[in-house]
């Protein structure tokens, strides 16, 4: 598993386009985790801080409250979402107990499991939902654990871009060895 540093250093690298977002402050995680009641994982945090294009994926954690791209505006946005359940009744389609920490904006989230305590690490387990999901599909017990799978599976289309000769592909070829340096393979 490699540490925050080196994978905020990997997702600068991998990552797309990055939507304006304002770096996180003192004052605007206490008043995320004020609004949400509880703490956001230190690790999410310091991943914001590190990785330049953090906005490239993660809701904003700073103070541009009024981004569509916000934490507290992506949440409010999913837990108006309804759908129909049993006996033609409207519910809401995100469980309470999560809170999307990405964009959601293609209904797939990535989520802070507040009803699901990691008592060895002592964090909440991270969890991927998507609206209409009947189960969880993927669980990780912290956000590194967490961020380490989403980064390396970026990571690992760059260097596994193989053409049909053996080669890594040209667009991959310069991101592929900058992280080969950067992971030490």
């Amino acid at each position: 598993m490699y540490s925050l540093e080196k994978l905020a250093e990997v997702n600068d690298m991998v990552s797309g386009y990055v939507c304006h977002q304002e770096k996180p402050t003192l004052d605007s995680i206490n008043r995320v985790n004020e609004h949400f009641g509880f703490s956001l994982p230190q690790g999410l945090i310091d991943f914001a801080m590190l990785s330049a294009k953090f906005g490239s994926f993660f809701a904003s954690l700073g103070e541009d409250y009024y981004n569509h791209y916000h934490i507290i505006r992506v949440n409010r946005i999913f837990r108006r979402l309804r759908r129909r359940a049993h006996g033609d009744k409207w519910r809401a389609a995100k469980p309470k107990p999560y809170i999307v920490i990405n964009h959601g904006h293609d209904r797939c989230c990535d989520c802070i499991d507040t009803s699901d305590w990691n008592e060895a690490i002592q964090e909440y387990r991270i969890v991927f939902w998507y609206p209409g999901a009947k189960e969880v599909e993927y669980r990780y017990d912290s956000f590194l654990h967490y961020i380490n799978h989403h980064v390396m599976a970026h990571a690992n289309y760059h260097l596994n871009n193989i053409n049909s000769s053996g080669n890594i592909r040209t667009p991959s070829r310069e991101v592929a060895e900058r992280l080969k340096r950067v992971l030490e393979l």
